[in-house]
């Protein structure tokens, strides 16, 4: 299945503009990529998605892809990295989103949760695991899950967020 953009969105935070494109109808899902990656990490996901009828939000996030690259480091404290999500949730007209991230974008999904909970209809995050487990050791025999591109992890993450129908 592929899908094309159904629209592209501007979101003004302070100085720095956000690119987002959305895809299909229904609930959404806004999906947040890695670095240093950009919405383009998602073009395989989306269709599987649109096809069980959520509405697609992907953002390319601060200082990657299409969207502002602030040029002092402090632009990109996590504080604004929240707040960049709850801008795009707010420019979307949701009220709460099933929030979607993979490596970085895993890291600020678990971010939002907590600090932003109220934005967050469900949690899914891809390839990392809860930030409290990142200060033990990894097992050495941890298995190694597909990215998200796979089609393992497309289809457990169709089962996990509950959108197993079509249109």
């Amino acid at each position: 299945m592929y899908v094309t953009s159904v629209e592209s969105l501007t979101v003004q935070r302070g100085n720095v503009r956000l690119h987002v494109n959305l895809h299909g109808e229904g609930p959404t899902a806004l999906l947040l990529h890695g670095w240093p990656d950009t919405s383009a990490l998602w073009d395989d996901v989306v269709p599987e998605l649109v096809g069980v009828c959520f509405r697609v939000a992907v953002p390319d996030l601060r200082g990657c892809g299409r969207s502002d690259k602030p040029s002092d480091l402090a632009s990109y404290k996590m504080h604004h990295l929240i707040g960049d999500v709850a801008s795009i949730v707010a420019a979307l007209g949701d009220e709460k989103v099933t929030l979607v991230g993979h490596d970085w974008g895993a890291n600020l999904a678990w971010a939002v949760a907590a600090y932003r909970p109220e934005l967050v209809e469900r949690l899914c995050v891809v390839s990392v695991g809860h930030p409290r487990r990142s200060v033990r050791p990894a097992s050495p025999n941890r298995s190694r899950a597909g990215t998200p591109c796979s089609s393992a992890s497309r289809a457990w993450v169709r089962r996990f967020l509950g959108r197993t129908t079509t249109k």
